[in-house]
């Protein structure tokens, strides 16, 4: 049996075709596609139609509500573990991508991971506008985008050999906060115009919450405005080394605000942003 064949990878997915294709191309490409299980909330738009090998599980279509969400997939990819031995769980618009430097790709790293749960060092691809032009989705992402920013919200429990409670939109779960050279590289920031086409999207869906995800039902000048904001942070152009500053004192960071936590529904605390850009490491250019 092939070493990725003992790997599995899930998402959950509703009218995503501007991340589909990202998704399925770099997981089928790591650990193989018929190892990827793609839970379809009710798309209706021919995203997840004609994906070859990966899994499409399709439910009826509901409203949004992230804690039934969290605790439904919580139970899948629990159950897959009696398949696999491991399952990542990621967003359709999440790349978990180890350090090149030490891992040749996904299946080697999760073959190597002892903890029985992993959090990814999550960072966000952002559109840095006045720089960069808009996404040609027929060249890699990090061909095209050079700068990402830490987000402390996007530093999620990824991988697990265990069966795990996540909390609502995947923030924290049931585990101590362990990392190792797992980054999540998080798309929702990567290409202006595709960000305002998916908030018209999740402005027009039905919540189960009034006050859920506000966040995603801004106005688009709301959305510019932080595109702005964040294309205007400094720059710092160190080399990104779990081991090393900038990258450990920001999971250190992460890993000291648990204290206190324990009873929490997230456990760690998600409000750590950026003071500046991080340059996308060379290494890491080829991956999607």
């Amino acid at each position: 049996m092939a070493l990725n064949d003992r790997i599995a990878v899930v998402t959950m997915a509703y009218n995503e075709p501007d991340y589909m294709r990202i998704w399925c191309d770099y997981y089928g490409r790591q650990l193989g596609r018929r190892n990827c299980y793609i839970v379809d909330h009710g798309s209706n738009d021919g995203s997840t139609d004609n994906l070859g090998d990966i899994n499409v599980m399709r439910i009826p279509r509901s409203p949004a509500d992230d804690p039934r969400r969290a605790a439904f997939l919580s139970k899948f990819c629990s159950a897959l573990l009696d398949y696999y031995d491991v399952v990542l769980y990621v967003d359709i618009d999440e790349i978990a991508v180890p350090d090149p430097r030490y891992f040749p790709d996904l299946a080697s790293f999760c073959a190597s991971v002892t903890q029985p749960v992993l959090n990814a060092i999550g960072v966000n691809v952002i559109h840095r506008l006045h720089h960069e032009v808009p996404y040609d989705p027929s060249r890699p992402v990090l061909a095209q985008r050079s700068w990402i920013f830490k987000a402390s919200s996007m530093c999620k429990v990824v991988l697990i050999r265990r069966p795990v409670v996540w909390a609502p939109g995947f923030h924290s779960a049931d585990a101590p906060v362990a990392f190792s050279q797992l980054y999540l590289f998080h798309l929702r920031w990567y290409d202006l115009d595709s960000a305002l086409r998916r908030l018209a999207k999740t402005r027009g869906m039905e919540w189960q919450f009034a006050d859920a995800c506000a966040h995603q039902r801004v106005p688009d000048e709301g959305l510019i405005q932080q595109f702005t904001g964040f294309s205007s942070l400094p720059t710092d152009e160190r080399d990104l080394d779990a081991r090393t500053e900038p990258v450990s004192g920001f999971t250190d960071a992460v890993i000291k605000s648990q204290v206190g936590r324990e009873n929490d529904t997230y456990r760690i605390t998600l409000d750590i942003w950026p003071d500046a850009l991080w340059r996308v490491p060379e290494r890491f250019r080829a991956a999607f």
